[in-house]
């Protein structure tokens, strides 16, 4: 899941809601949570100590929260100088091929976390405003990243606040990305948390999610076992 918006909008506080979370703290987001909110955090360096602290992470936490996303592709970045000649140019810059090896491994470890557990990303945005178009919120990511970063997601949502509430918007508009999946769609609201308030958004969410998926995998049954007596017909043919 991605989880994008604004400075101040309380990206790492809601992410902190999801079940038995560790959170990969690249931008120092844990220190700007309320210290009832807060949960196990890992602070590195390096991109390869993050790698060994996740290494270390499976079996003892369901959900990963790498805050920021941008702030990890920076960390590959890095890494990438320092291990691959092709990702630096003669005068010390990052090349073109050096995206490459980002896209690569970006992919490699997505789909490497999510073996493992929920994965969560979060992003700072830009609003940035066009005469024509109006307003519309990017991700603070390097280059064309914010593209890719969609690839390995299954749900993608803007955070943001209007007239003091807050919401989640997982239906792309004019104005931000958004990916929906799972029958979580359109808006959602996220209620503000009061002193001693359970701080369990994400885990209900996810519950939803696996609820949905369920629904759907029991719908879809009867058709299901129609293929598989179709693809016996054809193995014995």
């Amino acid at each position: 899941m991605i989880i994008s918006g604004l400075p101040g909008t309380g990206k790492t506080t809601l992410a902190l809601s999801s079940p038995d979370v560790l959170l990969i703290d690249t931008d120092e987001g844990l220190a700007r949570v309320n210290p009832a909110h807060r949960k196990d955090a890992s602070v590195c360096k390096t991109y390869e100590e993050i790698l060994a602290d996740l290494k270390a992470a499976e079996g003892q936490y369901k959900t990963v929260v790498i805050d920021t996303c941008g702030a990890l592709i920076e960390y590959m970045k890095e890494w990438a100088m320092r291990t691959d000649p092709k990702a630096s140019k003669t005068n010390g810059g990052f090349s073109l091929q050096g995206y490459g090896v980002i896209k690569q491994e970006f992919l490699r470890l997505s789909a490497e976390l999510r073996k493992k557990f929920n994965v969560i990303y979060l992003f700072h945005e830009n609003m940035t405003k066009n005469v024509d178009e109006g307003v519309f919120y990017e991700l603070v990511v390097e280059g064309s990243t914010h593209t890719l970063v969609y690839q390995p997601a299954d749900l993608a949502a803007h955070l943001f606040i209007q007239n003091g509430r807050r919401y989640l918007g997982f239906t792309p508009t004019e104005q931000y990305s958004a990916k929906s999946a799972y029958g979580i769609k359109a808006l959602i609201e996220v209620p503000e948390l009061a002193d001693g308030d359970p701080n369990d958004f994400l885990t209900k969410l996810f519950a939803k999610v696996r609820e949905n998926l369920a629904k759907e995998t029991e719908a879809l049954s009867p058709q299901k076992d129609a293929y598989d007596n179709a693809i016996k017909m054809i193995q014995a043919i």
